[in-house]
């Protein structure tokens, strides 16, 4: 080993010129190689926030619940947190409106808070906040404390006003309403659970059996692309149960 040391400090010594630039090339390819990782590295975590702000942070989602379904999920002690949505669609005289239907945790995600311009985020599904362009646009003269009533006779009091607010995701989705979800109506809840890693797909088929024996026919589907930015993968299909 020595006389290989010897031999190799020699050999720098008798071709300095060669020797900087070998060592300059080294250092220059693993600044590259370094600079690639960390701009792969950013890329996920840029795509991942991405994929939340518009698409949301949940790892699969189910469709169609009720309020035995959601009890059965909230003692579940896999699941971390759960948030549940709706859209509604109605009609007022000549006007349509389209109405998002959220709990707490699903207005907070949106920040819907900071769309209110007077009153408050609605507490039930008798309540709702109404854009101020629905109000102007269409002359309705409504105010915050005004029952609503659409033409399917559905009521509403109004609780607060709005700026135009449009959904974050892929069709650019605008509602003119926000109100509180209605179990009546079979909202979609959404799920994150504690252990992110495969034990997902474990976990989401002990859910299904067990929403089985309880009667419940339910449609489960996975957000591929938030687990697959975090490498969870696994054959996934769409699940009818």
């Amino acid at each position: 080993m020595k006389i290989m040391n010897t031999l190799t400090l020699r050999y720098l010594k008798a071709n300095k010129k060669r020797s900087l630039l070998t060592l300059l090339c080294i250092m220059v390819s693993v600044i590259m190689m370094s600079c690639v990782g960390i701009a792969f590295s950013s890329g996920k975590d840029y795509y991942k926030n991405y994929l939340e702000q518009t698409e949301g942070d949940y790892h699969y989602d189910i469709y169609g619940v009720n309020d035995n379904v959601i009890n059965i999920i909230k003692n579940d002690p896999d699941i971390d947190e759960y948030y549940m949505s709706s859209m509604l669609n109605y009609d007022y005289d000549d006007f349509s409106i389209s109405v998002l239907a959220g709990d707490s945790v699903y207005f907070q995600k949106l920040g819907i808070q900071d769309y209110i311009l007077e009153g408050r985020l609605p507490d039930d599904s008798h309540e709702i906040i109404l854009s101020q362009s629905f109000l102007e646009e269409n002359h309705i003269n409504k105010k915050i404390g005004d029952n609503i009533q659409f033409n399917d006779e559905k009521t509403y009091e109004i609780v607060g006003i709005m700026s135009f607010y449009q959904i974050k995701n892929h069709f650019k989705d605008t509602c003119q309403g926000i109100t509180y979800v209605d179990m009546n109506e079979s909202p979609t809840v959404y799920i994150r659970d504690k252990n992110v890693s495969t034990h997902i797909f474990e976990h989401t088929e002990q859910l299904k059996d067990k929403l089985k024996e309880k009667g419940y026919a339910i449609g489960i589907e996975y957000h591929t692309g938030y687990l697959a930015i975090q490498d969870i993968f696994e054959k996934i299909h769409h699940h009818l149960f």
